[in-house]
């Protein structure tokens, strides 16, 4: 079954007009042209899979009403050898941790969210100038611009995909369980100011980084930051580190779940 990966421009052209060599932020990009702000979707099994207010999966062939255009691009990200059933299940593990309430304009959007789905169904990502051209454009003059454009964009856009279902529910996750032998409890928060509020949790004496990555439903890219010493390695346990009970450990780079997973099991 081939994958498709659908590139809409959210600003409908503006942002290259802008960054052109006539428009208002000509050179301020460092000579830069930005071709578009992407929205992205994945196409497989007949459907079209997006996150837009929570994660939806609706029928490809109805997508063009609901969008009100075509993709300005299809970008073919090969075969994959999963079949629907999988997708079906992986969409419904994943639900919980995508939803309208963790949306983040730059770090956790419908392009995170279709990297996650393509690498699922092919092993691979999508084309890095997508992941990459936040990070490009929000400090700058034209970041500050458009962002309140896109962010209107993305609640049109959300409304419009609403009218067509498709919504998988996020079952809420149960509370975790206690862990087994000594335990130790750590304040985690985010580093950037406005980020979520701290969240307290206890976990094994024995947990590692990889443990807590797990526990705040969190993948690779966001780092951990504890008295100034980044926990870089997953494997090594939080203690090793120096965290200890009642300390405080800051993530930079995502925003957490608010539904922390199952507390990890210590070591035996």
């Amino acid at each position: 079954m081939d994958v498709t990966l659908c590139i809409y421009d959210l600003t409908g052209g503006m942002a290259k007009a802008m960054t052109g060599p006539s428009g208002a932020f000509s050179g301020m990009l460092d000579g830069k042209t930005v071709d578009m702000v992407p929205h992205t979707s994945v196409r497989a099994f007949g459907s079209e899979i997006v996150f837009a207010g929570g994660v939806r999966k609706q029928p490809a062939a109805g997508m063009r009403d609901m969008m009100g255009r075509a993709p300005d691009r299809l970008e073919a990200m090969g075969a994959t050898q999963k079949t629907e059933a999988e997708l079906d299940a992986f969409l419904v593990s994943v639900a919980p941790s995508w939803t309208a309430a963790s949306y983040d304009l730059w770090t956790k959007n419908c392009n995170n969210f279709s990297e996650a789905v393509v690498r699922f169904l092919c092993g691979r990502s999508i084309p890095a100038w997508i992941l990459e051209l936040p990070n490009e454009i929000r400090p700058t003059p034209l970041g500050q611009v458009i962002a309140p454009m896109m962010a209107s964009q993305q609640d049109a856009l959300k409304n419009q995909l609403a009218r067509g279902g498709g919504l998988i529910e996020a079952v809420p996750s149960p509370p975790p369980p206690a862990p087994e032998g000594p335990t130790m409890t750590v304040t985690v928060k985010a580093a950037a100011a406005g980020g979520e509020g701290p969240k307290k949790l206890t976990v094994s004496a024995t947990a590692t980084v990889g443990d807590l990555r797990e526990l705040l439903q969190v993948d690779g890219a966001p780092r951990f930051v504890f008295m100034g010493k980044l926990l870089k390695d997953d494997a090594k346990t939080l203690k090793s580190y120096g965290v200890k009970d009642g300390l405080v450990i800051l993530v930079v780079g995502a925003r957490m779940s608010s539904s922390p997973a199952s507390s990890p099991a210590p070591a035996a």
